[in-house]
């Protein structure tokens, strides 16, 4: 599992936080990219999902990055 997710499934659904060593919530690329692996392997199973950071911050590009396709 990747260190900046955590992925909980207590029972009728399922919770995934952004964890970074810094507490800032970034969403890098790797970060982006983990979080669509983690969607798709949801799909098998479909149920609610939360999704939750670090209370002090939570942050989004003001941008679209240059890696992000519209």
């Amino acid at each position: 599992m990747p260190t900046h997710l955590q992925i909980d499934d207590p029972g009728g659904f399922r919770r995934l936080q952004l964890i970074s060593a810094d507490q800032t919530n970034r969403l890098t690329r790797t970060c982006v990219l983990d979080m669509i692996e983690a969607l798709r392997g949801f799909e098998r199973a479909p149920k609610p999902l939360i999704i939750t950071v670090n209370p002090r911050f939570f942050s989004a590009p003001s941008h679209s990055p240059t890696w992000v396709k519209n």
